[in-house]
């Protein structure tokens, strides 16, 4: 799950069986969109004042040109990215993407990635998905609605990492970040990992447990924020990654 991990115990020599970079993959899954910073704040929106009605709320309206432009930190190595999705054809529930990083003055870098998403749950595709589905969001949304998803990927050596979340929209907030200020949905994700490990060459396992947080703003047709932490198996943080929403500009209608 993460990379080599210690030794268990001074006599067993432990080796991970699956590697660490699931989470990058992750990251560029789950959002659409990134800034950190302290000029991000969040706070619980009085009643009366919301955009989103008491009405379930249905799939974003994804056209094609649909465009947004995030900022924030890689999980991994914590360092500063820049990234742009622009929509190049819906099909149904399947969103097609251009995805391509942005320099420190906001200009395309070489080199740029297809990418697919569906629209019922806000994941994009992930390669080394083995089994299951990433059900980030699960449209319609309300305030209560629960669901569970699990899911397996590959990594080093042929290994298969599995995962098990429980998520619930928790609540209905009014989010500030870099693009705005945002109406939005809180969508917590609690669960855990299980990784198959060697231990003096008997396969055992190790396990944590990711947490994150989703804001679903309707206004922009996707994620506004995004905080996701894994932890490794004795409870202390491996990697968070934070995401907030840069800019937004809507294509052809």
């Amino acid at each position: 799950m993460s990379r080599a991990l210690a030794a268990v115990g001074t006599q067993q020599r432990c080796v991970p069986v699956g590697g660490r970079r699931w989470l990058a993959r992750l990251a560029a899954g789950v959002a659409l969109g990134a800034a950190l910073g302290a000029c991000s704040t969040t706070g619980s929106l009085p009643a009366g004042r919301s955009a989103i009605g008491s009405d379930p709320v249905p799939p974003p309206q994804i056209s094609v040109g649909d465009r947004w432009v995030y900022q924030g930190l890689d999980g991994e190595g914590g360092d500063p990215v820049s990234l742009e999705r622009v929509v190049t054809r819906v099909r149904g529930d399947q969103v097609h993407l251009r995805q391509r990083g942005l320099d420190s003055r906001g200009r395309p870098e070489a080199g740029e990635r297809m990418r697919s998403m569906s629209r019922t749950t806000l994941a994009l595709d992930v390669p080394n998905k083995v089994s299951g589905q990433m059900r980030y969001a699960d449209f319609p949304l309300a305030l209560g609605k629960s669901w569970e998803y699990g899911y397996q990927l590959s990594g080093r050596a042929d290994s298969v990492t599995t995962y098990r979340v429980s998520a619930r929209v928790d609540g209905l907030e009014r989010i500030r970040v870099p693009a705005g200020v945002f109406d939005a949905l809180r969508i917590e994700h609690q669960g855990n990992w299980d990784n198959p490990v060697l231990v003096n060459g008997a396969v055992s396992s190790l396990g944590g447990k990711i947490s994150a947080t989703f804001w679903y703003a309707p206004a922009v047709n996707g994620w506004a924020r995004i905080d996701l932490t894994l932890y490794r198996p004795d409870g202390s943080v491996e990697t968070r990654l934070q995401q907030e929403l840069v800019s937004y500009q809507p294509g052809r209608r």
